[in-house]
């Protein structure tokens, strides 16, 4: 991976990060984002790229859980008064 590239994922994980902490805000504790910045630092600063080995935590999370943790969040986010 050259610098550009490197430089060009740093960008877009920090576009993540910000984008992400725009839409929820106080919903999620301020050390997420804190490790979220570290990630995006090292992924600015370390010259080599992780393996590209499949990698997914999704299928063994069961989809009952993420659908209550949607509607959860979904609530709390636009709660009528």
């Amino acid at each position: 991976m050259t610098l550009v590239e490197r430089g060009a994922t740093g960008a877009a994980l920090i576009l993540a990060i910000a984008l992400l902490r725009a839409a929820v805000g106080q919903m999620l504790p301020r050390r997420v984002f804190g490790a979220l910045w570290w990630a995006a630092v090292l992924r600015l600063l370390l010259p080599w790229a992780l393996p590209r080995e499949p990698l997914s935590v999704l299928p063994h999370v069961p989809v009952r859980f993420l659908r209550r943790l949607l509607l959860q969040l979904h609530h709390k986010r636009f709660r009528l008064p």
